[in-house]
């Protein structure tokens, strides 16, 4: 590992960052992305946006409790161990839960982990319920796949869960 000049060690102690020259940006104008704070804020951006979109599938499966127990886990899941309202409170808390610790910045990577768990059996509904839809073309009826949000959280938390909460978070290692 390289050793850092005496300019650099001043800027780590001050929490800054060099701006890396050879980083490629396609005008002058957007020279400022340059600085890493922005991939900081946008990993920021990306953990509240993904926090503020699951915690109301959590919510939801709360206040309809029976209703997601009866016509989910028990007719697309009844292989799992144990009452259906379990796996039902189970998901919903790692929903409400893992939603709060992405955001604030705490258990980041646990909590993204077993949200994108949570997501895979998502996906596994909407595939059995639904089947692929078509899937990479255009769904027969137009519009969109019916597993197309958990898909799409799937990956953003499992960078998340890979990469890390970034600079802005209570515990930026990630645990």
């Amino acid at each position: 590992m390289s050793e850092l000049s005496d300019e650099d060690s001043r800027l780590v102690e001050k929490g800054m960052t060099k701006i890396d020259p050879k980083c490629w940006v396609p005008h002058p104008v957007l020279n400022f992305l340059k600085n890493p704070i922005y991939a900081e804020l946008g990993m920021l951006l990306m953990r509240v946006l993904t926090a503020l979109l699951i915690v109301h599938h959590g919510l939801d499966k709360l206040e309809n409790t029976t209703a997601f127990s009866n016509g989910v886990i028990a007719v697309y899941f009844p292989f799992l161990p144990g009452p259906p309202i379990f796996w039902t409170y189970l998901s919903a808390g790692f929903e409400i839960i893992g939603s709060f610790c992405i955001t604030v910045g705490v258990f980041v990577r646990p909590a993204a982990a077993l949200l994108a768990g949570t997501m895979v059996n998502a996906i596994a509904f909407h595939l059995m319920k639904f089947g692929l839809q078509s899937f990479p073309l255009n769904p027969a009826k137009g519009g969109a796949y019916t597993f197309e949000p958990s898909l799409a959280f799937f990956g953003v938390t499992t960078y998340i869960a890979l990469a890390g909460p970034g600079r802005f978070a209570l515990r930026p290692h990630g645990f």
